[in-house]
């Protein structure tokens, strides 16, 4: 698709007051000018009309023409016409901000309130949302600005340039890179679904995994050496005999514990019959103590049954001595209770009384204040609000009349609220004295009937003295004498006949026998340990030599893992390379003047994804004018062969440039001149 600027109608647009009409050559089209004299203003006019925004892509800006003095002028329709041919039809597009100016109710002068904003495609009127969409049809604001504006490409973020770009000339993959070449496509199985980048990183923490593991290796074979050293005897020593001394001396070891066992069944033998015979004789007299005691706990209930009959009967009368006690009680309370509200009560009605005196005075003094009041004129009621002039006579009577006719009625209302409020006065003062004279007569009865419930009470509160009457169960067992003679003098006698009996068979001569066996079982036991320790120290050494066989066994498996890792790690950092390589070809290819780094090598040897911008190795931001300018135009050129529309492009500061380079797209200079007039030529 082609779109040329074929016309350009600007209305009170910025700097232009009045209409400016610009027609463009298709080809290129120079327009000469002081600063400040309108030529960004044009195209500003151009991007605002498609899409409502100036060059530098900001919707907010000042669009409304001003005064010498800075002021903005009022009540002016800003309007753009861009005149369109979009492959050889003719297409006008207008949009026009217009001020709405409303007079609210009160006040003399209209304000403004508000704008709108209207849209018309040859000369037929669109809503905003179907404006943007042929708009959208047209070309997306973003590739407009890409592809009409030698700057808007190179200001983009690194990021969003080289996806642009990598989308241009497609995805460069290392699969397709690795095709056909057997060490990359064997790479390629082994990373699976990573990336290179994450692929590299991995190996090498493995690798310094790896070497870090093989510098510690030697020091670990060291220490096994020296602690072989430290512990090898300074004699040597015949492992084998060390070996068989242990078992001989474990097996005369075994045979003096048997011995020992032997006479320790013997001696067990005979103290087991005589101390059969000692508990015969203590179960006889446990049974008799037994006896003894069942017959004391038998007397003892017999007690306990007695002084339970008793209690119960004491009990009972204890009991219906206290329910009266209880009731005579509760009488008494609840009279003292009535007693204390009821002079709680005359208190309060009396208090009561007192204040409604107090009332009943204010309101007559309340009455007589509304009953004598007057109406009283002020002068500026009858001064006229909007000219401030005294009203006439005929006026000032009426409104005197009305006035004190308002006054009467409302003074009337107030007598009879009055007369309404004496009434409730009135009613709560007999209330109150009705409840005065109850409260009285019943604190009179109540002091009447006190000393007869008082005396009540007196005549049932002995109830506790009928169980204190009741002999206890230990004072009835102490005058008990057979049981006190069974519990200080027979029982205490069987026990300490018990007490005295002994408890297991008397010793004999076996105990220095079994004495002096476990003296030669014990040397048997130093040398058994200093066979075990010997043989420890031999086994320690064997342990030693072979972690160290282990160490160096995975020190070689190791050097020929970090071997293949190594080789692994080279065949990515070549297939990245060539990945590179391949993309950047791609991308260049589509340029004639700039050339695009797609990749930033670190010192470390990582790469950084990156987009720059240079020519003649010189980067972008290097660059003078003219340069940046036709590499601005190199970048337009191939995102348009690329995406097939074609729109014009504004150059500002064109005078800075001699040769620019070639354009398929229709091309607007704006070039900075003495003239004090836009001069516009088109080629």
């Amino acid at each position: 698709m082609e779109i040329i600027l074929k016309q350009l109608i600007i209305r009170n647009f910025k700097g232009v007051l009045g209409e400016l009409v610009v027609d463009f050559s298709p080809t290129v089209t120079k327009i000469y000018g002081r600063n400040r004299k309108g030529k960004t203003t044009i195209a500003d006019a151009f991007r605002w009309c498609l899409f409502g925004k100036n060059t530098e892509g900001k919707a907010d800006f000042g669009i409304k023409c001003k005064d010498k003095d800075g002021n903005v002028i009022p009540e002016l329709e800003h309007s753009v016409t861009a005149v369109l041919m979009v492959d050889g039809n003719e297409t006008a597009i207008t949009r026009t901000y217009t001020e709405k100016w409303t007079k609210p109710r009160g006040v003399a002068q209209k304000v403004l309130t508000g704008h709108t904003t209207t849209y018309t495609i040859n000369g037929q009127l669109y809503t905003q949302r179907d404006f943007t969409d042929y708009i959208n049809s047209l070309c997306s604001e973003s590739l407009f600005m890409a592809i009409t504006s030698p700057t808007y490409f190179v200001g983009l973020k690194a990021d969003q340039q080289r996806s642009i770009l990598t989308e241009m000339v497609g995805e460069v993959s290392p699969a397709s890179v690795a095709k056909g070449k057997r060490e990359f496509e064997a790479l390629l199985q082994i990373m699976g679904e990573q990336d290179i980048e994450k692929f590299r990183q991995h190996l090498s923490y493995q690798m310094k995994e790896i070497k870090a593991e093989l510098e510690r290796i030697p020091v670990r074979i060291s220490e096994q050496q020296n602690d072989i050293a430290s512990l090898t005897p300074a004699e040597p020593v015949d492992w084998a005999k060390v070996e068989g001394d242990i078992k001989a001396t474990e097996a005369a070891f075994k045979r003096i514990a048997e011995a020992i066992a032997e006479t320790i069944a013997d001696h067990s033998k005979a103290q087991e019959a005589e101390l059969a015979k000692q508990q015969a004789a203590r179960k006889q007299v446990r049974e008799q103590i037994a006896k003894q005691q069942d017959e004391l706990e038998r007397m003892r209930m017999a007690h306990q049954q007695a002084y339970n009959e008793a209690n119960i009967k004491a009990r009972q009368l204890a009991n219906e001595q206290q329910r009266a006690y209880e009731a005579a009680s509760t009488a008494l309370t609840n009279a003292e209770n009535s007693l204390a509200r009821n002079n709680s009560t005359v208190q309060n009605v009396q208090a009561q009384l007192q204040q409604l005196a107090a009332e009943k005075e204010a309101f007559k003094a309340r009455w007589v204040e509304l009953d004598e009041s007057s109406i009283v004129f002020d002068p500026d009621q009858f001064i006229c609000p909007t000219c401030k002039r005294q009203l006439e006579a005929e006026d000032v009577d009426a409104l005197k009349a009305k006035l004190e006719a308002n006054f009467n009625a409302d003074k009337a209302r107030k007598l009879d609220s009055m007369e309404r409020e004496a009434q409730q006065l009135k009613q709560r003062e007999t209330q109150l004295n009705s409840q005065l004279v109850q409260a009285q007569q019943a604190v009179s009865q109540l002091e009447q009937d006190m000393p007869k419930l008082k005396e009540a009470k007196a005549a049932v509160s002995g109830f506790r003295d009928y169980l204190s009457g009741v002999q206890s169960v230990e004072s009835r067992l102490a005058e008990d004498k057979a049981y006190q003679q069974l519990k200080n003098e027979t029982i205490p006698s069987l026990q300490a006949q018990l007490d005295s009996m002994p408890l297991q068979a008397g010793e004999n001569n076996t105990q220095e026998a079994v004495q002096s066996l476990q003296a030669d079982q014990q040397q048997l036991q130093e040398k058994l340990n200093k066979l075990n320790a010997l043989q420890q120290v031999g086994q320690t050494i064997t342990k030693k030599q072979k972690r160290i066989n282990e160490l160096e066994q995975q020190e070689q498996q190791l050097n020929i893992q970090l071997t293949q890792l190594e080789g692994q790690d080279f065949a990515a950092e070549q297939l990245l390379q060539f990945t590179i390589e391949e993309l950047e070809t791609k991308v260049n290819a589509l340029f004639s003047f700039v050339t695009f780094t797609m990749f930033d090598h670190r010192i470390n040897g990582a790469l950084k994804p990156m987009c720059e911008c240079t020519v003649a190795g010189v980067p972008y931001s290097d660059l003078n004018n003219a340069d940046r300018i036709n590499a601005g135009l190199d970048i337009i050129n191939a995102i348009c062969r690329h995406r097939g529309i074609y729109a014009p492009c504004f150059i500002d500061n064109a005078e800075s440039i001699n040769e620019v380079l070639p354009m398929h797209s229709q091309r607007i200079d704006l070039i900075v001149s003495t003239d004090n007039e836009l001069q516009v030529i088109p080629e």
